[in-house]
């Protein structure tokens, strides 16, 4: 499995037989593959560059049609972490003069969304 990003910032994935298994517009072109949601299989994390630190995109590999979905929205969700022994996430968003307030969401992730 190869991802890139184009020229235009079109970002893809394919798989070893060059088929596409994932294509998205106007993708940052910093990602990593990393297992997000534990399931034994490699999900890609986009890094945006922002005013938000560690705001990022996830794609989340899907077991059942062998490609790759977005997840709705997760860029709200800056720095994710996982709680360990669940299947629950929070974020940390620092903001406000010198990082001095914070605010922190809970959620999971539910066929993608």
């Amino acid at each position: 499995m190869v991802a890139f990003c184009d020229t235009n910032y079109f970002f893809f994935v394919l798989n070893s037989n060059n088929d596409t298994l994932f294509r998205q517009e106007d993708l940052h072109p910093g990602f990593e593959f990393v297992d997000f949601d534990l399931d034994g299989y490699n999900d890609i994390l986009i890094n945006w560059t922002s005013g938000i630190p560690e705001s990022k995109s996830l794609i989340l590999f899907d077991t059942i049609n062998n490609d790759f979905k977005q997840v709705e929205n997760f860029e709200d969700y800056p720095a994710p972490r996982r709680i360990t022994k669940t299947d629950i996430f929070y974020s940390y968003g620092r903001s406000g003069c010198g990082d001095l307030n914070w605010t922190s969401k809970l959620f999971d992730i539910v066929t993608g969304k």
